[in-house]
């Protein structure tokens, strides 16, 4: 499978190939999501305090850490500032904030970077358009890892794949450049957080190989949950209806059947990989990807143990791109218990998880204004 679009570039590659990650058990992984579990109750409230320069319509994705003794950071960032949690107390958020000017400069920033909190003060930053990866504190910004041009991999948007950390490693979703075949590539990398050292890992799935899904670099972004319970990492596609099960060193452990039974199998936009001088133009890839229904990522959440894993279904009429989204639910061994939708007038795009269970999702209807300090997140439990 080659992807035809994009400029980019990652350090001493060590990939974690293992055939049986890129298998499919015939039937399984297709099957629709059943289960016991079928709404979405609302059990509280949270309101993050973030300060008045805060921007809520240029949030990129809120970043989870779920550590061993039971705390929980959170991580969002906003143009040219980074909001992070303490521990024990969610609401609050510091702030530091990234200067455009200096010795500690960062040269350009966008809604698609990422940051995750690696501790107090401590922030781990991704810049999607650079290709860099930073540690970030109040008093510096260092580079601590560049994706190579050799290999032309790219760092995956973060507002819709957050990066995420084990107690070693920070992950992040990759993927590669112009006329490569994927069967070469790893689709996430990580960096050890001491040490620094970096590795590539999960190859992307067999389904990649065997259809075209466009040049749409959404169709190739994966998502990488940590599950601070098991100490694993949990792998999905946009495009592939399993999820994939990795140790914090990046080793295959298990495959699980992950489909919606609202999306089904995602249509491909050819069901072979046509020749380089046949490649279905740029209408035709527009029209496919703007009705098209697909996965985006998930959610782990250590009060239950389960995992959240988002459907986007398109729902518009005479070619418009209307898409309302669905909740998948997995149980603490990975089983599908039950599937629902996430209710109008909020956003499963800003949603997070703490300790004490459920996924809290911002109540966009209720936000007043750019003025209000507050974000307001409503909690739901799945029934």
């Amino acid at each position: 499978m080659q992807i035809f679009r994009g400029t980019l570039s990652p350090l001493l590659i060590l990939l974690c190939w293992v055939t049986t990650a890129c298998s499919d058990s015939p039937g399984e992984a297709n099957a629709p999501s059943t289960g016991e579990l079928t709404r979405l109750d609302p059990i509280g409230s949270i309101k993050l305090l973030p300060d008045f320069t805060y921007d809520p319509e240029n949030i990129s994705g809120i970043s989870v850490f779920h550590a061993d003794e039971g705390q929980t950071f959170l991580t969002l960032r906003t143009d040219r500032a980074v909001y992070y949690s303490s521990p024990g107390d969610e609401t609050k958020l510091r702030k530091i904030e990234i200067p455009s000017e200096g010795p500690n400069a960062m040269e350009t920033v966008a809604s698609l970077d990422g940051a995750l909190a690696i501790g107090e003060n401590r922030i781990l930053y991704a810049n999607h358009f650079l290709n860099h990866i930073y540690e970030v504190t109040q008093d510096t910004i260092l580079n601590i890892a560049t994706l190579p041009k050799d290999r032309r991999y790219g760092l995956a948007s973060s507002f819709i794949n957050r990066p995420t950390r084990s107690t070693e490693y920070g992950y992040f979703t990759v993927f590669p450049g112009a006329l490569h075949d994927l069967s070469d590539y790893a689709s996430a990398m990580a960096i050890h957080l001491s040490s620094l050292d970096t590795f590539y890992f999960a190859p992307y799935p067999a389904v990649y190989e065997e259809k075209y899904f466009s040049t749409t670099p959404y169709m190739y972004w994966g998502s990488v949950v940590y599950n601070s319970k098991k100490d694993e990492l949990i792998l999905s596609y946009p495009v592939d209806d399993a999820i994939y099960i990795y140790s914090p060193d990046g080793q295959f452990k298990a495959k699980y059947p992950g489909g919606s039974a609202q999306v089904g199998s995602v249509a491909a936009l050819r069901e072979e990989i046509p020749a380089l001088d046949n490649l279905p133009d740029g209408a035709d890839e527009d029209a496919y990807f703007r009705t098209l229904s697909y996965y985006i990522g998930g959610h782990y959440d250590p009060g239950t143990g389960y995992y959240y894993r988002i459907a986007r279904k398109y729902v518009g009429v005479d070619g418009s791109s209307d898409r309302t989204h669905y909740l998948i639910v997995f149980n603490a061994d990975y089983r599908r218990i039950g599937e629902m939708q996430v209710p109008d007038g909020y956003d499963i795009m800003q949603a997070f998880t703490t300790q004490n269970g459920g996924i809290s999702i911002f109540a966009e209807q209720s936000y007043v204004s750019d003025r209000e300090i507050a974000l307001p997140f409503t909690t739901f439990q799945p029934k």
